[in-house]
């Protein structure tokens, strides 16, 4: 019985590993479609290896939404790309911070598009804090759009709206008004 079932394992293992590779192929080849300007397909392999991801989350999945996101920014397909970053969040768990600060890195400074980032983010956040504490990507992510939405509204000189954004930062940091002056100074 013992034999039996370490080759039953065995299997799963091969299976698994097949599987991986499967997976990893279909990322190069859509990478490869990309690269070649083929959006269409590239954006149809990316999507099946999210397809196929069960309700783990996989290093090649994340990696297919940042190449998702990218390719929406560049198509200046704003729509799409908010519904890849909603999808991205359900990674926070599984992403680093390289990861986070790429997709930030794609936002558009546009006060729309980030206040939309925002309003997901905090809606995801609100939603799963119970499950992410105050150290974890998602805040960190949160506090970071907040400063990029500030820092828009600061140099279009909407100064009340900068200042609304700073006091919700000073919140997510714990900082209360008495120390408003420093902060003002900081940012």
């Amino acid at each position: 019985e013992i034999n039996s079932s370490y080759e039953n394992n065995r299997y799963e293992s091969d299976d698994d590993e097949e599987e991986d590779e499967d997976v990893e192929n279909n990322f190069y080849t859509a990478e490869s479609l990309e690269e070649d300007e083929n959006f269409i397909e590239a954006i149809t392999e990316y999507k099946k290896i999210l397809a196929q991801e069960t309700s783990e989350k996989t290093e090649w999945g994340l990696k297919s939404l940042i190449k998702l996101l990218k390719i929406s920014i560049n198509q200046r397909n704003y729509s799409s790309f908010l519904a890849y970053y909603n999808h991205f969040l359900t990674y926070m768990k599984f992403a680093n911070l390289s990861y986070i600060d790429s997709v930030l890195k794609l936002a558009p400074n546009s006060a729309e598009i980030l206040k939309n980032l925002y309003e997901i983010t905090d809606n995801f956040y609100k939603k799963n804090q119970d499950s992410y504490s105050k150290t974890t990507y998602l805040h960190r992510m949160k506090f970071k759009y907040l400063y990029l939405l500030a820092k828009f509204y600061f140099d279009m000189k909407e100064f009340e709206k900068t200042h609304e954004i700073v006091e919700e930062m000073k919140g997510l940091c714990g900082i209360n008004s008495s120390h408003g002056f420093l902060w003002t100074r900081v940012f």
